[in-house]
């Protein structure tokens, strides 16, 4: 994303995303998974100047978060954020964990499905969890 040449929601929602990243980032190291999406479900709804739309989808933004902070981006922190930024404008995601084999090693990941469609992960992942 370059820095220059956005509409004005765009900038809005980017200083939204890089703080709710510092939220998350101070959630992860003061309690649980489970704690944390409890205390952003009462995350208040965004401003009407916020809520505007931006001219990117919601997950760029929280990407964006964590190339701009100097903080290693992980899929749990960016689905964290990106819970956040969608509590915050009325939707219901679910934050979900899943597991795959790589030859001996299990990798994990995180990502979000929103109102009640179904994530589809095509990198072979099985759903373990989900938390609404």
């Amino acid at each position: 994303m370059r820095v220059i040449g956005h509409r004005p929601a765009d900038y809005a929602t980017m200083a939204e995303t890089v703080t709710l990243a510092l939220l998350v980032e101070l959630g992860l190291s003061l309690a649980s998974v489970a704690t944390l999406l409890r205390r952003l479900d009462r995350l208040e709804p965004a401003r009407p100047w916020i809520d505007s739309r931006p001219s990117y989808p919601l997950a760029r933004f929280a990407a964006a978060a964590y190339r701009l902070l100097p903080i290693n981006a992980s899929c749990l922190r960016e689905s964290l954020v990106l819970y956040a930024l969608l509590r915050r404008r009325g939707a219901v995601p679910r934050l979900c964990v899943g597991v795959r084999k790589n030859g001996v090693e299990l990798a994990a990941h995180a990502w979000i499905a929103c109102d009640g469609s179904e994530a589809v992960v095509d990198e072979g992942f099985v759903e373990l969890t989900t938390s609404a």
